[in-house]
């Protein structure tokens, strides 16, 4: 049987992601795979904002990253369960598997793992059209490089 793998973090995820992914596993007849990245290039861009004083200059904080990255996995909890919720009333198998790192970087590297017919992510809620054509797009860099079909939600 195959598999869908679809790609969260706590910033890209949608109710309409979860809806698409469970429509083509009950379609497909495929499994699910629910990857949940805690988004560290994210996090570390977030906690250089908040520069703190030290006696080597500004730097920011350990704690602060630490804490972003706490807050990140408590903020996706309640979604992995809506997922999982969902994929059990359809009669869906499914698994998670947790991850920190760069989001791009592991969603290729979990895909290549287990080849899925499908690839299901969203665009972040916060990304401009101009900032993703001044600085790039990791959902269109998916698209264009991962070895299955990759669907945008």
């Amino acid at each position: 049987m195959s598999n869908n793998l679809i790609a969260i973090t706590s910033d890209r995820f949608s109710d309409k992601l979860i809806n698409k992914a469970i429509e083509s596993c009950q379609t497909n007849k495929n499994n699910l795979i629910i990857l949940i990245v805690n988004d560290s290039s994210r996090i570390n861009k977030t906690a250089e904002s908040f520069k703190t004083l030290s006696p080597l200059g500004m730097t920011s904080s350990k704690h602060i990253r630490e804490s972003l990255a706490q807050h990140s996995r408590f903020l996706i909890e309640e979604d992995i369960q809506e997922i999982k919720n969902k994929a059990k009333e359809a009669g869906i198998e499914c698994q998670e598997v947790r991850i920190d790192g760069s989001f791009t970087e592991k969603v290729f590297e979990m895909a290549n793992k287990y080849s899925p017919e499908n690839l299901f992510v969203c665009r972040m809620n916060v990304k401009s059209s101009f900032s993703r054509f001044l600085y790039g797009s990791a959902v269109e860099n998916l698209k264009e490089n991962c070895n299955c079909n990759v669907v945008i939600v």
